[in-house]
């Protein structure tokens, strides 16, 4: 019996502080089965994360991997089965640019509304890492396996 892998992507405004994380984390909590990716809207145009992103998943023990920024296409949306935003804008322009594609898209936080991921790039550290806490709390309790 072949199992079919999942793609599964993760999109914040320039995948550089808060997808990244996401999709480290979720990465971790999901079997071979599932591929997990992430995109931004408008990607920064470096290698890499934010260095306060790659300290927080360093230090809550996750295995990091070279990151480059990549853009949402419809080309990375057509190779997913999910697209998931990390908060109402990003959903909102995600719905506007790929209007034929929105029956795959979805809040990363649709099971627990109340959490605000808000883009944290300008926030002081404390309020930086209070929003990594809270993808990461999202994402564990993010069953991917079950979609």
């Amino acid at each position: 019996m072949i199992i079919q892998q999942k793609t599964v992507c993760v999109v914040c405004f320039a995948n550089y502080c808060r997808s990244p994380v996401a999709e480290v984390i979720l990465k971790k909590s999901c079997n071979e089965n599932v591929r997990i990716i992430s995109a931004g809207l408008n990607p920064i145009a470096r290698s890499g994360m934010d260095k306060r992103s790659h300290l927080y998943l360093k230090k809550r023990g996750y295995n990091i991997s070279l990151h480059s920024p990549r853009k949402l296409s419809k080309q990375v949306i057509d190779n997913c089965d999910e697209v998931f935003a990390v908060d109402p804008i990003i959903l909102m322009q995600m719905n506007k640019l790929f209007p034929s594609r929105t029956k795959k898209f979805k809040m990363l936080t649709f099971k627990d509304p109340s959490i605000i991921l808000s883009d944290p790039f300008r926030f002081d550290d404390k309020a930086y890492n209070e929003v990594m806490e809270n993808i990461e709390h999202v994402c564990l309790n993010l069953n991917i396996k079950s979609f």
